[in-house]
């Protein structure tokens, strides 16, 4: 198993399971961010938030650049992201929310970050992000020196960690809540007034399929695939995922369907060319070269072609030369494989040239193994 395919395995598994960080209030003497549960009971008598209801008003003290939303406006729909300073995820969503704001600002939505005064996430640390960042991001920022919205959103909904995302509709209402990475599948349909309870609830279904899925892919692939057919019924959308995606092209390795998975990951690359998402693509070419999911590498000239592609877009990483040799190399194209294993070397620093030495080591010993002695 390559380590880009082993690398995308991990990561889509723990972002399926809870892409979230647990709220903290405290943090270490290195200001290190503390990531250990610290749970917030909510109080017995808050409201129960839910897809449907009426969204609460948002009260925030200060406003960073654009004026205050003083109400939710019938022609918008909005995201309300709640995030702090500390939190990494919530920093690493947010080229991902500003540009979830401009790919649909003409259709009406409107991306708001809150962040909620604590010990460590104060009005001088969020303004300095803002300061820092707010040329970058079409976002509209907020801070709020209460806890008033964040009891009003996150304990009425009975949420504990952020990043965590809000979108209310152009009813007024609650559409989803949940980790800001679904709003791709979500918004498109709450945009065009095509997401009902029902659709969440399908929506629900299917998410709920796929975090329970990895077991199971490994398990029983056959039974997996039938699962995952059916959370495409439920929810068609959810086939544009990349953890479906990724699950669905596993099982039909595993299964021998060979063909249904190559013409699977075909389609699955113009978009990743069109992102510039190399690691989907490396992880694509190394599952048709790895015999634990292709043991004949049928397929491999497809492999090889998409590695060549991933070096069209950027043939100057080492971590992507090393990755791209390896497929080379294990395609039948040993020579050229060990020569750009070198150059990933030679550009390699710190512990990353200690690991793609290790991967060269590799090539070389399988392409001139040592003799066996003669008894």
């Amino acid at each position: 198993m390559s380590e880009v395919f082993r690398t995308f395995l991990v990561r889509g598994i723990w972002a399926l399971l809870s892409f979230v960080v647990i709220v903290s209030q405290a943090r270490s003497d290195e200001r290190e961010l503390d990531t250990s549960p610290k749970p917030m009971n909510p109080r017995p008598d808050a409201a129960n938030l839910r897809i449907g209801s009426p969204a609460p008003v948002l009260v925030a003290k200060h406003w960073f650049g654009k004026e205050a939303i003083s109400g939710w406006e019938k022609d918008r729909v909005y995201v309300v992201d709640f995030w702090a300073t500390w939190c990494g995820p919530c920093i690493a969503s947010m080229p991902h929310l500003n540009d979830l704001g401009q790919k649909y600002r003409k259709k009406g939505l409107e991306v708001v970050a809150i962040s909620t005064k604590d010990p460590d996430n104060t009005l001088e640390a969020v303004t300095a992000f803002v300061n820092e960042h707010q040329a970058k991001y079409q976002i509209r920022f907020c801070f709020s020196e209460s806890t008033e919205s964040w009891k009003s959103f996150m304990i009425a909904a009975k949420q504990q960690g952020i990043p965590c995302s809000f979108v209310i509709d152009r009813k007024g209402q609650i559409a989803f809540i949940g980790h800001p990475i679904e709003l791709d599948v979500v918004l498109p349909l709450v945009l065009e007034d095509k997401w009902t309870l029902e659709t969440a609830e399908n929506y629900r279904f299917a998410r709920s399929g796929l975090n329970e899925l990895a077991g199971k892919v490994a398990r029983n692939p056959r039974t997996a695939l039938e699962s995952l057919e059916e959370m495409a019924k439920r929810f068609p959308p959810i086939v544009s995922v990349e953890s479906y995606r990724y699950y669905q092209i596993v099982c039909l390795l595993k299964t021998k369907q060979l063909d249904r998975a190559q013409a699977a990951i075909q389609a699955s690359i113009p978009e990743a060319i069109e992102q510039k998402n190399l690691e989907w693509m490396l992880t694509m070419a190394s599952m048709l070269m790895d015999r634990t999911t292709n043991p004949e590498r049928q397929h491999a000239d497809y492999a090889v072609e998409i590695a060549e592609q991933t070096l069209r877009i950027n043939d100057r990483e080492p971590s992507i030369q090393i990755e791209v040799a390896e497929i080379l190399f294990e395609a039948g194209q040993q020579k050229r494989g060990l020569e750009l294993g070198q150059k990933a070397l030679d550009h390699a620093t710190g512990i990353s040239k200690v690991m793609i030495q290790l991967r060269q080591k590799k090539m070389q010993k399988k392409a001139n193994p040592t003799p066996k002695p003669i008894p």
